[in-house]
């Protein structure tokens, strides 16, 4: 920062965190194959060229028309289904930087986007890129769209809040320890060192930071380290022996205890319903991963 630059608002400190990465992007033609039991470590973008498919969460079906694009954010628990062939255009990405509390509290289901006009365009451009095999420009406008996604649900929460920044300012105060936690995966730091590293006493940090996240530091490090051994099991072919110790935990059964208290399936359940997801998006593959 400069001398005679100003503070960066709290909701200025909020975007320069917030990271979003491509994964993926597609085009698949859907099959009998797409039914599905999901919760994922990253956000999806789903639209379709005919109605047909539908997502359920948590009991209610939500069909999705033609042309409607919809957005199931991380760690949300749904279900697909199909009554008839469709063809799908889909992104995969990562969002870094989002708060739990918030990701819990206002994006914890999936839900239509807005046809606004200008995320629209980009979105109509993205399949044109995408249909064309032009395999670079589609993945930039994918990484476009992806961004405009969030960008539209974070702007929808400020209207709604009145037009106020709704993340706490606590927050900030409490990014170190947030960080040490996100970074200290095999040896979890105790609250004790958390609170020097943000320079409060043990007991003023514990109430500060389940103000700000909404969740204690134990349980927001629990929670990154379930995120991080999800995106092993099905982005790698780790033992669960070699993931639970690389995230921290104890042993096997201790990580298959937490792991399923916190996504409703067992370690090895989990992978086998991801790559049974790989196995039919995969069936048909009209357009390559960033990935690749």
């Amino acid at each position: 920062m400069e001398i005679g630059d100003t503070l960066p608002t709290s909701g200025e400190q909020f975007i320069r965190r917030l990271k979003v990465s491509l994964l993926e992007s597609r085009t698949m033609r859907l099959g009998a194959a797409w039914n599905l039991d999901l919760c994922s470590p990253f956000w999806r973008l789903y639209i379709q060229g005919r109605t047909g498919a539908w997502l359920m969460h948590r009991g209610e079906r939500l069909p999705m028309g033609k042309s409607e694009l919809w957005m199931v954010p991380a760690w949300v628990r749904f279900q697909t289904g199909l009554s008839r062939e469709v063809v799908q255009d889909y992104i995969h990405f990562e969002v870094r930087g989002m708060p739990w509390g918030l990701l819990q509290s206002s994006f914890s289901r999936p839900v239509q986007l807005p046809s606004h006009p200008a995320l629209m365009t980009v979105c109509r451009q993205w399949r044109r890129e995408l249909q064309s095999g032009g395999n670079f420009s589609h993945l930039c406008w994918a990484t476009v769209l992806a961004n405009a996604s969030v960008a539209s649900l974070l702007s929808r929460e400020v209207a709604t809040a009145g037009g106020r920044f709704p993340w706490r300012e606590e927050m900030v105060r409490i990014q170190p320890a947030m960080d040490c936690l996100q970074e200290r995966i095999g040896s979890p730091a105790s609250n004790q060192e958390l609170a020097a590293l943000c320079g409060m006493s043990e007991d003023h940090f514990i109430r500060q930071f389940r103000h700000g996240v909404g969740m204690t530091p134990a349980r927001f490090g629990r929670e990154h380290r379930i995120a991080l051994a999800a995106e092993w099991l099905t982005s790698s072919d780790r033992t669960l022996e070699d993931i639970a110790a690389a995230a921290g935990f104890t042993d096997r059964f201790h990580f298959s205890q937490v792991f399923k208290a916190g996504l409703g399936q067992a370690p090895g359940a989990y992978r086998r319903m991801h790559r049974r997801e790989f196995a039919a998006l995969g069936g048909d593959d009209l357009r390559r991963t960033v990935r690749e």
